[in-house]
């Protein structure tokens, strides 16, 4: 046969590298119409061949979703298919805020990421929490309060004042000038004050003046705290158990670590144990002690748990036999083992130190000192726990007047009081919501790190009240977001409907998470809106890639442009069916266009063997492109 071109097989000279390692051929797109690998091939053209896959030479996308089928008891939002729209929804924030993402493997759909203003505490509904009111201003930096019976005690500097309707104040006389006040006490009935370097005074409730009841020579008397029918006090690294009123003696030294340069900063009690907490250099501990069988005195003090160093402990709390502890770091909830000693649990971060703690119900409300601005209280839910000793919790009450460290929080009357330093006193003003309020759901990313992109957010509401505003962020850091920098989507504002008009637009954002936030106002009479369920319906955008169908014409002899060329078929069988072995990354030449790929699949179908021993017929290739 004429013009008959024969090369080693491979049957030409493959062309230099292309695409990290890969090659291509010049003999495409002329006279060779694809080469894979840099391996040049003549296509089956022939319209009446059989196509293998359910077609001949062509490229077709790969469809985005796979297939799946919902095996669950109960219907739900993973039974929609994924083909329309992806869809995340938040109808229940029962456990608070804290959570960075919504939708990881082991995120709860039940927890937010951070708010204010919020109240998350009952099941299917998030709504506004009450304001505050200023009850005593003051511009000194140790206040100071406690509630006795039906009185509250307020000091500020070196005076106390009490009242019974937190609005007239009465200042209780104290004779000779006592020193600022450092720590205030009560049994319900009687009055404790630390003064310092002044002693400890004595009052009752509702009485007009206090007296002097311990002193110590020897230093100052900073702490002072009555538990378990227990007068307890402390002198930087000495703790004492005060049994009766005078000048203190180091005869009353439960426990003297003076030594260590210990600092004592907080006692409780608990159904069987006295508590007390200090620290000394980045080194914190807590120490138990309990009263003798006689009930004469106490036990020598032992070590009950350490927190981790550098976590400087501030306060003690305790609240139906659970033991909290605060630090400048954040608090901690503990629980009791049979001995006696604390199983201390995770950290719960804050702005800044926790210096004081109050139970009431399944609550306990704690310090939020210079809460990004503000001051004021985090609550948390003792039945309800995001992990091994974590409570549920959330940023509560806030001053609203500025940032400073809040050391004391009561309850009065059935609302919370609280002190802001440099700021004063403050109460929740029962049934009274605040002007606005907002909360910042977890980032949302589908599971996927590939692009999304946002359409819609549906909104459902109990008959409104007021607004509710819906904006969005996408790929921002936690400490980016707030309702400030997030772009409103859509306000729901038709009194009486139980959801806007249509679904908010998203813009189509393009995004890789996102993050929804959502913006509570009350009407003009005072009544909170209550948000019941939100979902984001999105459209995963991902590179898409495609696949080929390339039936390649395997035979001794091929026509290609003006000539005829001949190879080795074996051995070009065996170079394709060995791409689909290793599955390496190949170039794949169609005219002028070049694609990276793998060799998913094969078919080999030859039509005889010749007189030469060599098959001849069609390899069918299926190709996968690599998208980056």
């Amino acid at each position: 046969m004429a013009n008959i071109e024969k090369y080693d097989s491979p049957y030409y000279k493959p062309s230099p590298a292309f695409y990290s390692g890969t090659s291509y051929s010049q003999l495409v797109p002329y006279p060779f119409p694809i080469s894979i690998g840099g391996h040049a091939y003549q296509l089956q053209w022939d319209a009446q061949a059989i196509g293998v896959w359910g077609a001949k030479f062509k490229r077709m996308s790969l469809p985005l979703i796979r297939g799946q089928a919902d095996n669950s008891n109960t219907p739900g939002e993973q039974s929609i298919s994924p083909e329309q729209f992806w869809r995340r929804s938040q109808e229940n924030w029962i456990l608070g805020e804290g959570q960075n993402h919504l939708d990881r493997a082991n995120s709860d759909l039940r927890r937010y990421n951070d708010g204010e203003g919020i109240n998350p505490w009952n099941p299917w509904e998030i709504s506004l929490l009450n304001k505050t009111a200023r009850k005593k201003t003051s511009t000194s930096s140790n206040l100071q309060c406690i509630v006795a019976g039906t009185y509250t005690y307020f000091a500020s500097g070196s005076t106390v004042e009490y009242s019974t309707n937190l609005t007239s104040w009465t200042t209780v006389t104290e004779a000779g000038s006592p020193a600022a006040v450092t720590s205030m006490t009560t049994d319900g009935y009687n009055i404790w004050i630390a003064h310092g370097a002044t002693g400890i005074y004595t009052t009752t409730a509702g009485a007009a003046s206090a007296t002097s009841y311990a002193t110590y020579s020897a230093g100052s008397l900073n702490l002072v705290r009555f538990v378990k029918s227990r007068l307890m006090a402390a002198s930087g690294g000495k703790l004492f158990n005060i049994l009766a009123s005078g000048a203190l003696t180091n005869s009353d030294i439960l426990l003297n670590l003076t030594a260590r340069n210990f600092t004592w900063v907080d006692i409780v009690g608990s159904p069987t144990q006295i508590y007390a907490g200090g620290y000394t250099g980045d080194k914190s501990f807590i120490y138990r002690t309990a009263i003798k069988a006689d009930g004469t005195a106490l036990d020598v003090p032992t070590v009950a748990g350490q927190l981790p160093d550098g976590e400087i402990i501030a306060s003690l709390g305790e609240y139906l036999g659970y033991i909290l502890i605060g630090s400048n770091k954040g608090m901690r909830f503990c629980t009791v083992a049979n001995d006696g000693s604390l199983v201390i649990g995770a950290l719960i971060q804050t702005y800044d130190t926790v210096y004081s703690f109050e139970g009431q119900d399944r609550f306990v409300w704690f310090s939020a000192s210079n809460y990004d601005g503000d001051s004021g209280l985090y609550r948390m839910d003792l039945t309800n726990f995001t992990s091994s000793l974590v409570p549920a919790y959330a940023s509560d009450l806030m001053a609203n007047t500025g940032s400073g460290t809040v050391r004391n929080v009561g309850t009065f009357n059935g609302v919370r009081i609280f002190t802001v330093d440099g700021f004063g006193l403050y109460s929740e003003v029962a049934n009274t919501p605040v002007d606005a309020g907002y909360f910042v759901s977890g980032s949302i990313g589908y599971g996927i790190a590939d692009p999304k992109v946002a359409m819609f957010l549906d909104v459902k509401h109990a008959p409104l009240y007021g607004k509710i505003t819906g904006a969005i962020v996408a790929d921002q850091s936690d400490a980016d977001v707030n309702f400030e920098t997030a772009t409103v989507i859509g306000i729901s504002d038709a009194q009486g409907s139980v959801s806007p008009t249509a679904a908010f637009p998203c813009g189509q954002l393009y995004n890789e998470s996102v993050q929804i936030i959502f913006k509570l106002e009350p009407d003009s009479s005072g009544i909170s809106p209550i948000l019941n369920r939100w979902t984001l319906r999105s459209y995963p955008a991902p590179k898409r890639t495609a696949e080929w169908n390339v039936p390649i014409m395997l035979f001794p002899t091929i026509a290609a442009g003006d000539k005829d060329y001949s190879f080795n078929v074996q051995t070009e069988v065996d170079y394709l069916v060995g791409l689909h072995q290793s599955q390496n990354i190949i170039t794949f030449q169609v005219s002028d266009a070049a694609y990276q790929v793998v060799m998913y699949d094969y078919q080999w179908l030859p039509e005889a063997i010749g007189v030469d021993g060599q098959p001849r017929g069609t390899f069918y290739a299926q190709l996968r492109e690599i998208v980056g």
